[in-house]
């Protein structure tokens, strides 16, 4: 099976996800790195939940080279969702495609299953479906509610798709806001890098995954400014309920 991560070249992310999906035993990958690039405001955002632990800017030379030392294939494509895209995962044959930090919305051209046969990927860092949309981590936080990591299928609205795979995390009692939401990037790349082990071992198939129910589904929006404080105070006062256990 042939796996294509879409990321860009700016994304802190994507060589811990290639590093762990090579030492989880993933084979066949390709990069697609694509030349839109994260936006100012989403680079923002990473940086205040990860207190630079990734890194805070990204020389591309550099990047470049890391990526030649993992031993896979990257191509820049001009759009993830153009027809030139199209055209080389289909020369490429690639089954299956994740999203490791696309800036784009999947199309509806990449979800057909005549162009990508095993489906777009998608990790989501909170639990589906009653987690839906942004922020799940520190609405979860504000509301006392387990955090998740979801990995699931695609489609055309977001965070709907068929369910993979949910993992549950809990806490050392000790642990900041950035703490938890680092451990959430690396546990949701570990939980990734499993799923695509077993479907390249053929232990999972996409037909293994679950419908998600709409009974308890609920879409988030973006957090506010003076909510995600008080998340962030939340965590690091040690007052999420999850936090507050020995490890």
């Amino acid at each position: 099976m042939n796996f294509g991560f879409l990321s860009t070249l700016d994304n802190l992310l994507l060589p811990h996800t290639i590093k762990n999906a090579k030492k989880n035993g993933v084979k066949n990958i390709f990069v697609f790195l694509d030349e839109k690039g994260i936006s100012k405001k989403d680079k923002a955002i990473f940086q205040k939940r990860t207190n630079q632990r990734f890194g805070d800017n990204i020389n591309s030379n550099n990047y470049l080279l890391e990526l030649s030392n993992l031993n896979i294939p990257f191509y820049f494509v001009d759009n993830h969702n153009s027809d030139f895209s199209i055209q080389l995962f289909s020369l490429l044959k690639i089954d299956c495609l994740i999203n490791a930090g696309t800036p784009r919305k999947i199309g509806s051209k990449l979800l057909n299953k005549k162009v990508i046969p095993e489906g777009v990927i998608n990790i989501h860092p909170g639990k589906l479906p009653e987690y839906r949309g942004c922020s799940a981590v520190e609405w979860a936080i504000l509301n006392d509610d387990q955090i998740f990591n979801t990995v699931h299928y695609m489609d055309e609205d977001y965070d709907t798709g068929p369910i993979i795979r949910l993992e549950s995390y809990e806490f050392n009692k000790e642990s900041t806001y950035v703490d938890i939401r680092t451990e959430i990037y690396l546990k949701g790349i570990n939980l990734l890098s499993i799923v695509l082990r077993n479907l390249q071992d053929k232990t999972l198939s996409s037909k293994d995954a679950q419908k998600q129910t709409h009974l308890n589904a609920k879409y988030w929006s973006p957090i506010p400014h003076n909510l995600e404080d008080s998340s962030i105070e939340k965590a690091n006062n040690k007052e999420y309920t999850f936090q507050n256990i020995n490890i």
